[in-house]
Formats: C-alpha cells, sequence, structure tokens
C-alpha cells in the first residue's frame, strides 16, 4: 500500500472522528535532514515568514514554521531517533505530515504551531502523519 493511500485513510479516520465534517488543513509538515537547505530553496519563491526555532515532541524533530499564502509549511529535521527519522530512512526527504484543525481531545500536547495537538494514530511507524491541532485562536493576532 503507497503512503499516500495511508495518509488518505488517516485523513478519513480523522474525519469520521468529528462525525464525518471536513477538517481544515492547517499545515504542511516537510521532512528534510537539512533545515536551512531547505529554507534557501523555499526563498526563491521570494521573502519568507519564517518563525523561530521550536520543536515538534510527537515527531521527534526540531521544527521551523513557514508562513505561505493559503498554509503553512512545518520544515521538519529529526531531532531524536523517532518517527520523523524513521520516515526519512524509509521514504526520504518530502510530506511526512498534515496538521489539521480540530479538538484533539485530552492528552494534547504543544506542536510546532504553538497550538495543542495529538498525533492520530497510524499504520506504519515511518508515517505519514497526521496532527490534529486546536483551531486557531480567532482573538489572536
Amino acid at each position: 500500500m503507497s503512503d499516500l493511500a495511508g495518509l488518505a485513510r488517516s485523513l478519513a479516520a480523522a474525519g469520521r472522528a468529528v462525525d464525518g465534517a471536513p477538517l481544515p488543513l492547517v499545515a504542511v509538515g516537510w521532512a528534510t535532514v537539512e533545515t536551512e537547505r531547505t529554507l534557501d530553496g523555499l526563498a526563491a519563491l521570494g521573502p519568507l515568514a519564517v518563525g523561530e526555532p521550536t520543536t515538534e515532541p510527537s515527531l521527534g524533530a526540531f521544527a521551523r514554521v513557514v508562513t505561505l499564502p493559503g498554509c503553512a509549511v512545518v520544515i521538519l529535521e529529526p531531532s531524536t531517533e523517532g518517527r520523523l527519522a524513521a520516515a526519512l530512512a524509509r521514504r526520504a526527504e518530502g510530506i511526512a505530515a498534515l496538521y489539521l484543525a480540530g479538538d484533539p481531545g485530552p492528552g494534547a500536547r504543544s506542536t510546532a504551531l504553538g497550538r495543542p495537538g495529538r498525533l492520530l494514530p497510524h499504520d506504519r511507524p515511518w508515517g505519514p502523519f497526521t496532527i490534529l491541532v486546536a483551531p486557531a485562536d480567532p482573538a489572536a493576532p
């Protein structure tokens, strides 16, 4: 089964978890072994709004959030021999995670986006991964 099929199954399961309502895409997680090279590649698109370095604990990664029109990209580089390292070893660089807005429920923890979230169940230790994050606070700047 392809990784794309696994991601589709994760998305379908997330939709059922909230009564079938579509979950808005908040960000795409991009796995890399070299954050600066990836940021340099994105800079070819024009000026970037790049957030401060942070972490994505559920994937074992250092993270930088890049805000692009319509969606954010979370650049993920392994910080442990965890999920993200497994994704890179198995599939190389590319999309490793989707961040969807919804109620993360109990046990939510901080994500690279600065919102509480939780990693949804997945079939394989190398993903692809779906992270459910709390919707943005409309009162936030």
